[in-house]
């Protein structure tokens, strides 16, 4: 009872500080493609029947039952994304207190929370990550609960799959990998026959062998490319490990065959939402666009890839000032010469002056807060270093456990919990593709925070209380610009108000605002539009469906630049689209001579060409053109 409530004050509070941020900001692109997509599910629409969408089907049939249920109001997407983080940053915490101190996992349950709680369009957008996250997390916590409920955790990886299919079926793998890792081959008797031995670890090396070609495969068009391999390497080398341990202890034993049925089960498990949707879209004949806009046509045509940066010498002397500092800790205790780390972290930091110096000043830098914005750069090896962490106690764990079978010793376990977050964290490295940015390295932040704060407890176990002051030094310092980033927006005002965004605003909207109003006013109420600027926010804000709704998702995609031309090309028919705009007659929005503007008219010669020869402005407001057939009298 005590522990549920403590639980339920950590959502409480997490939910309090998100909710200070869900007014802040609106991104019409984006956030846009997810919100359009829901409100037409609100109005009945199927997903990939009356449009299409990469995501799985659950994002949208969610959303738009909140829609249908409390109203259309972006208001009521936001407050439920509220809920949502709140039960990540708890889960977040229940993991990490299995491996680290309390102390240690409020740290970190603090830092999500000061991270997702930034004032940006990022963290508040239904993005189908943050719900697969937690059915991921949830998953883990059944799986590795004292009386394992392997059905219900595969449930909540197969609900993952249809929300993000991608990390859906890599936080299924993970417990796959957790089953096979928990029962080593040569642990137990062997009494099962010879042939049923060999049978199931032909089936456990097929499972290893599986999950590594799913990976190679989903990385395989950026496979040469030195971010990808970084990003499978955690994966490649924890798989190859376990290939190795299996056939040092071929056949297996009498645990690791027992070791199937978990596996089996998880597998019906999963099985179980996926096949639901395929029964449903099978029943109205939509199966087949169902498969093509998820697994095996729409997927493979988006050309998109944000490579892991190089570090700046920036961040590598800021990185070499932490390491030396806590290597000073260590030799102090243990009264050993401090002129090593000591050299090192007097150069690393002269090195970080002297890179600031240049540029922004180290007046700006110093006094203004601008050194803040360097822990950004330290992020994205968060996710490297807790597996790396992780990987090597796991291993220890596995040779003390060996050497204690050899010596008759009784075992004294504790590894299980290192044997679920390793798994999962090597996998969810894969995450970072696509797109290893900024953004989605503080998205997938959940699956490493637990194997952090287990690193941060081994450190202050060993060397006490000076390690602990300096690990919460530094975590505080790492929160720094997010807290700042939030206390800096929270003072500005914003004029831009929606109808369907209910107290929601943000900078640089107030064109798009004007431009919402007038086609409330004075622009044929309730007809269709036509956006070209890729931000397909302004049909909800508007409430006006797409006049080519099929279409809506490739022009997405081609205005963010996430699709070859030709592939775009093959996707949409020029010549029907031609034909349903000359039959609705819709408002078209321009920005000519913006990117995403200039990359449908380069994509779509012949749309692009059929509403210059038949469109005439209406009115301009900001760098926005609102067009409207010739032949109509402009009003307003």
């Amino acid at each position: 009872m005590a522990r549920g409530l403590w639980l339920a004050a950590l959502g409480g509070l997490a939910a309090l500080y998100f909710h200070g941020t869900v007014m802040s900001t609106i991104e019409l692109m984006d956030e846009g493609q997810v919100v359009y997509s829901s409100w037409r599910v609100a109005e009945g629409e199927m997903p990939y029947v009356g449009f299409h969408q990469l995501y799985g089907p659950s994002v949208f049939f969610v959303n738009g039952a909140l829609l249908k249920l409390f109203g259309v109001d972006l208001r009521v997407i936001r407050l439920s994304l509220v809920a949502l983080k709140a039960l990540v940053a708890v889960l977040v915490y229940v993991l990490t207190r299995r491996v680290a101190s309390r102390p240690v996992a409020l740290v970190l349950y603090g830092l999500l929370v000061a991270i997702w709680g930034m004032p940006i369009w990022l963290f508040n957008t239904p993005y189908a990550t943050y719900y697969a996250t937690a059915l991921s997390l949830a998953g883990l916590l059944l799986a590795s609960a004292e009386r394992a409920r392997w059905i219900a955790s595969g449930v909540c990886m197969g609900l993952a799959m249809t929300f993000k299919q991608t990390q859906g079926i890599f936080a299924f793998l993970a417990i796959v990998l957790f089953v096979i890792v928990m029962t080593p081959p040569r642990a137990g008797p062997a009494t099962h026959a010879a042939r049923a031995r060999q049978w199931a670890g032909g089936v456990r090396i097929l499972a290893l062998g599986g999950t590594l070609a799913f990976a190679v495969a989903y990385v395989a068009p950026h496979l040469a490319t030195v971010s990808a391999i970084l990003m499978l390497a955690p994966l490649a080398v924890l798989v190859a490990g376990l290939v190795v341990r299996e056939m040092a202890g071929w056949p297996p034993h009498d645990p690791a065959v027992a070791g199937l049925g978990p596996i089996a089960l998880v597998s019906v498990g999963a099985a179980i939402p996926v096949l639901a949707y395929v029964a449903l879209y099978w029943r109205i004949g939509a199966l087949a666009a169902f498969v093509h806009d998820t697994m095996v046509g729409l997927p493979q045509q988006i050309a998109w890839f944000v490579p892991l940066r190089q570090p700046e010498l920036a961040t590598v002397c800021l990185t070499a000032t932490i390491c030396a500092s806590f290597a000073l800790v260590r030799r102090l205790r243990r009264g050993i010469s401090l002129t090593g780390p000591l050299l090192v972290c007097v150069g690393a930091i002269a090195g970080l002056l002297v890179d600031r110096a240049r540029n922004p000043g180290l007046r700006p830098y110093l006094l203004s807060g601008r050194w803040m914005t360097d822990f950004f750069g330290v992020l994205p090896g968060v996710p490297f270093f807790a597996v790396g962490v992780g990987a090597l106690a796991l291993l220890g764990a596995a040779r003390r456990r060996q050497a204690a079978a050899a010596t008759g010793r009784p075992d004294a376990g504790g590894d299980e919990q290192l044997g679920l977050l390793v798994p999962f964290a090597a996998i969810t490295v894969l995450q970072l593709y696509p797109s290893a940015d900024l953004p989605h390295v503080a998205m997938v932040l959940p699956a490493f925070l637990p194997l952090l704060g287990y690193a941060i407890t081994r450190r202050v176990e060993r060397d006490g209380p000076m390690a602990a002051g300096l690990a919460l030094a530094w975590l505080a310092a790492a929160s720094s610009p997010f807290l700042g980033a939030r206390v800096a927006l929270s003072r500005e005002t914003f004029q831009a108000r929606f109808d369907r965004a209910s107290g929601i605003s943000g900078p640089r909207l107030d064109d798009a605002a004007r431009v919402v109003r007038y086609l409330g006013d004075a622009a044929a109420p309730g007809g269709d539009l036509l956006v070209l600027v890729d931000q397909p926010m302004l049909y909800f804000l508007a409430g006006r469906r797409s006049a080519l709704s099929g279409d809506e998702y490739v022009f997405y995609v081609v205005g963010a630049g996430y699709m070859a031309d030709q592939v775009a090309r093959r996707l949409v028919d020029e010549q029907d689209a031609i034909r349903d705009l000359a039959r609705i007659r819709p408002v078209v929005v321009d920005r000519r001579g913006s990117v995403e503007s200039t990359r449908f008219r380069r994509t779509f010669p012949s749309i692009a060409r059929f509403i210059d020869e038949t469109y005439r402005p209406a009115t301009s407001i900001g760098g926005y053109q609102v067009l409207v057939p010739a032949r109509d009298t402009p009003r307003g």
